[in-house]
C-alpha cells in the first residue's frame, strides 16, 4: 500500500500504468463528473466516481481485490480507511462481487486505520485488504475516484 497526496512530487517513482492513473486524476476534475464509471484503458484501467457518507467501521466489512490494484482518490470529504496486509492466515470470507473483483472478509488482525482527506490518495494492490468508507465518530461524506488498475498491465510493464 501506498499512501499520499496528489500533491506531493515523485510519481515518477511508480509503475507507468500508475503514473498513468495519477495522471489522470491529476488532470481530470473529478468534482464535475457524474457518479459513474469512466474508461481510460478499456477494461485494463477505468475510473470509478461515486459520493458516500461514511459509516462506524461495525457497518463495512475489509475487502481485497485479486485482479486489479485500487489507487483511491479523495477530491473532496474524506473517510477512515482501514488497512492490513494480507498475511497467511485462512480468512473467513463473508461476500464476493466476482464480477467486480471484491472479496468481503470477516474482522482481521492488526487491522490500523488511515484519516484520508481532500487530496490524498492511495494505492492498495491485492496483497493490501482494506476497510473503505469507515468513520469514528461523525459521518463524513465525499467524493471518491477509485482508478481501477489490472494487474496485467503492470506484468506486460514487466513489474
Amino acid at each position: 500500500m501506498i499512501y499520499s497526496s496528489i500533491y506531493a512530487g515523485g510519481a515518477g517513482q511508480y509503475p507507468a500504468a500508475i503514473q498513468r492513473a495519477l495522471d489522470y486524476l491529476k488532470t481530470t476534475d473529478i468534482t464535475a463528473l457524474e457518479p459513474a464509471n469512466y474508461p481510460i484503458e478499456g477494461d485494463l484501467m477505468f475510473a470509478k466516481v461515486f459520493d458516500n457518507t461514511s459509516k462506524p467501521v461495525t457497518e463495512n466489512h475489509p475487502e481485497y481485490h485479486i485482479d486489479y490494484i485500487d489507487v483511491q482518490f479523495f477530491p473532496h470529504g474524506g473517510e477512515l480507511m482501514g488497512i492490513c496486509p494480507k498475511k497467511e492466515q485462512d480468512y473467513e470470507i463473508v461476500g464476493q462481487i466476482e464480477a467486480e473483483d471484491v472479496w468481503f472478509v470477516g474482522d482481521v488482525e492488526g487491522e490500523q486505520f488511515l484519516r484520508m482527506d481532500p487530496g490524498d490518495f492511495c494505492i492498495l494492490f491485492p496483497g493490501d485488504i482494506h476497510r473503505p468508507g469507515t468513520c469514528d465518530g461523525q459521518p463524513r461524506t465525499y467524493r471518491k475516484c477509485v482508478v481501477k488498475v489490472a494487474v496485467s498491465l503492470l506484468e506486460q510493464e514487466g513489474v
